[in-house]
């Protein structure tokens, strides 16, 4: 019998980077699900690697809706404020200041192999590559975005002060997205030290020009030029390529949650 997602193919890396002793990005890969995230904590070292951990690992509880795509949404939403209470409550009780974690998931539907979901939180992000067209799917939630100032003209502090994250408040509002699935798309899931490491046009040409190769060499090769670039922050990527649903080949599917520690 065919899976749902059969059709989906899907891998990930993510590393310290040259600077941070530590690596608090985290990725969840759960292909049999339709559930890709990638979580990017703050608060600095153990903090941040914490909180990161702590959605991730919250997302592994989720079992896709198969029948109705908006119970599975609404799953998920229920997860992540859990999730968001956990963190609040431990950086209080801790006196943890600053800890919490940004979050950016897709979600696919098994009866709707035409559409997904984005639901995010931060400053990470999701792309499309579909033929040529390369596309940002999401608005960031930080001071620069929200204010539409040029990143040329703010002062460098404040370029990434970060206005909605999972754990900064008692409860937190996951912005959601519907997205347009086709057969051959290629999503990217990104923390922001891949997207301020590589510049926007060069990480659109990276990826036409690698696009057909295997996603975990892809992945690797665009960690290593956010590392080759300067590496100033962790950095994760994480990539989603869309088979066509009726013809997909039976394959056994991995669900992968990593956290890395330095």
């Amino acid at each position: 019998m065919k899976k749902a997602f059969q059709h989906l193919d899907a891998a990930f890396t993510t590393d310290p980077g040259r600077i941070r002793k530590t690596n608090e990005d985290a990725a969840l890969v759960a292909t049999e699900q339709g559930l890709f995230a990638v979580a990017d904590g703050m608060g600095g070292g153990a903090c941040g690697e914490v909180a990161s951990r702590c959605v991730i690992q919250a997302l592994t509880s989720y079992r896709s809706q198969n029948d109705i795509p908006e119970k599975g949404i609404k799953q998920i939403q229920e997860i992540v404020q859990k999730a968001n209470a956990h963190i609040y409550n431990m950086a209080h009780e801790q006196n943890l200041s600053g800890m919490g974690t940004t979050l950016i998931l897709m979600l696919f539907h098994a009866e709707r192999p035409d559409r997904a979901t984005l639901l995010h939180a931060g400053d990470s992000r999701a792309y499309r590559l579909r033929g040529r067209k390369w596309t940002q799917l999401m608005t960031d939630h930080s001071l620069e975005a929200d204010r539409r100032i040029p990143r040329r003209k703010m002062i460098p502090y404040l370029r990434n002060i970060i206005t909605r994250a999972i754990g900064i408040r008692e409860t937190v509002e996951l912005e959601q997205n519907a997205c347009t699935i086709a057969p051959g798309d290629l999503f990217l899931l990104c923390s922001d030290g891949l997207y301020n490491m590589i510049a926007p046009r060069k990480l659109k040409r990276f990826m036409r020009k690698h696009c057909e190769i295997a996603l975990k060499n892809l992945s690797g090769l665009l960690v290593d030029e956010a590392n080759k670039n300067g590496g100033k922050d962790n950095v994760t990527a994480l990539l989603i390529r869309v088979g066509h649903p009726d013809i997909a080949e039976d394959k056994p599917t991995t669900d992968t949650v990593k956290i890395l520690k330095a």
